[in-house]
């Protein structure tokens, strides 16, 4: 701990009143008001949490493949990089599915924290959220932040059972779900894109200039494709 940041501590918890260890008396109701904690008032949608979660994330110009099996994650991960031209050399970090993956020999993978010469990575997240199509992806030295930032493009596997309706029931999975939360969690809507410099989009400001999710599950549809087309058509990027 700084020396600042036991300055700023130390202050609060003068103007608290508060010079020792807090009474187990406020403990106790500190601890009782986070466990009985009530979400704030939320938006209501009709369409199931998946096909909102594809809306929502197709809106923000990022694509998708769903998939029926985890067999099928392969050839939809070899579709997209033979759609874009991208060589097969990929930073892949950890997780249930990516763990299984029989990947074809001419395959380069290596399981690594990403460089800024890195082309593409593939992640598995661990959620998302359906109100705003994003997707929880958390750090561990198996599963380097640094994929959602280097690549220009980022493959995200997902399970659709592990799409929560709103931001606060992620936030509820983590904590029934891990004994400690992990250093990062990173809230991933879309491909990074700014409008700085004279209200022009520019992709790849602080990420992926490309995000492409495949999930998995039985209700496996056709990829976002023609769906991405449509939203372009209808919102055309300035």
């Amino acid at each position: 701990m700084t020396e600042s940041r036991t300055e700023i501590l130390r202050n609060i918890r003068g103007a608290l009143g508060r010079n020792g260890p807090i009474a187990a008396s406020i403990d106790r109701s500190l601890r009782q008001r986070i466990s009985a904690q009530q979400p704030a008032v939320r938006p209501t949608y009709s369409d199931d949490p998946v096909t909102r979660f594809l809306t929502k994330h197709a809106a923000v110009h990022g694509t998708y493949d769903r998939v029926a099996t985890p067999s099928d994650v392969i050839p939809a991960i070899v579709a997209y990089l033979e759609r874009h031209a991208m060589v097969t050399n990929l930073v892949t970090g950890s997780g249930t599915m990516i763990d299984t993956l029989r990947w074809p020999e001419h395959f380069k993978l290596e399981q690594r924290p990403a460089l800024k010469t890195d082309k593409a990575a593939v992640s598995q997240a661990f959620a998302g959220i359906a109100e705003t199509g994003t997707l929880v992806l958390l750090s561990a030295p198996s599963k380097p932040a640094s994929h959602n930032y280097l690549p220009d493009d980022q493959i995200v596997l997902i399970d659709d059972q592990r799409i929560v309706r709103y931001q606060e029931d992620a936030w509820t999975l983590l904590r029934n779900e891990l004994s400690c939360l992990p250093r990062t969690v990173s809230l991933i809507t879309g491909p990074s894109k700014t409008g700085d410099v004279e209200q022009t989009i520019e992709y790849g400001a602080h990420g992926p200039r490309r995000l492409h999710v495949i999930l998995v599950g039985p209700q496996a549809e056709t990829n976002s494709e023609d769906a991405q087309a449509t939203l372009d058509d209808r919102s055309p990027r300035t």
